[in-house]
C-alpha cells in the first residue's frame, strides 16, 4: 500500500489501541481490545498524530467463526465517527467429513458467508445491516455480493494479486 500512501498498521499493545481511540474521540463507545489495524495516510512505523490522516480500521479475521458478531458494536462506533470499518477474512472454517460430504469435498473450505441468494447470518452483516463497510475474503470459495445490496456494503474476493486490490481500492478512496 505504500505506493498509495497508505500504511496498515499493526495496534498490538492496549497503550497503542488506548492511544488511536483517544486521538480519534472515541474512547468512550469502542473496546480496545476489538481494534486489530488501523490503515493511515502518512509515514509507517509512526501512529499519525492527527486525527485527520486517519482512514479507518481493519478487523482480521481467519474464520468468521471467530465471532464477528462481537466486533459489530466497535464497527458501528467507527463508522458513526466517520472512519472506514473493513472486515478481513481467510474465510477457512473447515468441516469433517461426514456421512452426506463426499471425501472428495471433506475439508474443503466453501467459507461461511454463503451467498446472496441464500445468506448466512454472518453476509447479513455486510450486505442487509451494513455493519461493515467491506468485507474482503482471501478465499476463492468465498461468494462475492451479487448486485446493490439493501446496504449498500459488499463482499469482495482477493482472486488474483496482480490484480487491483479491494481493501486498498477502498483506503485510497476516502477522503
Amino acid at each position: 500500500m505504500e505506493p498509495f500512501g497508505v500504511v496498515l498498521h499493526p495496534l498490538l499493545s492496549r497503550n497503542e489501541k488506548r492511544e488511536m481511540l483517544k486521538l480519534l474521540g472515541i474512547e468512550d463507545s469502542v473496546g480496545s481490545a476489538k481494534l486489530d489495524l488501523v490503515a493511515y495516510a502518512g509515514e509507517p512505523n509512526a501512529l499519525p498524530e492527527d486525527p485527520a490522516a486517519v482512514l479507518g480500521f481493519v478487523h482480521a479475521k481467519v474464520s468468521l467463526a471467530e465471532r464477528v458478531s462481537d466486533d459489530v458494536p466497535t464497527s458501528r462506533a467507527i463508522m458513526n465517527a466517520g472512519f472506514l470499518s473493513i472486515l478481513v477474512t481467510l474465510d477457512v472454517k473447515s468441516f469433517p467429513k461426514s456421512p452426506t460430504v463426499s471425501e472428495r469435498r471433506a475439508y474443503i473450505n466453501d467459507g461461511e458467508l454463503g451467498t446472496s441468494a441464500k445468506p448466512t447470518d454472518k453476509r447479513v452483516y455486510i450486505e442487509e445491516n451494513g455493519e461493515f463497510d467491506l468485507c474482503v475474503s482471501f478465499n476463492h470459495r468465498t461468494a462475492e455480493t451479487e448486485g446493490t445490496p439493501p446496504s449498500g456494503k459488499h463482499i469482495r474476493v482477493i482472486r488474483d494479486p496482480a490484480a487491483p486490490d479491494p481493501l486498498v481500492e477502498i483506503l485510497v478512496q476516502s477522503p
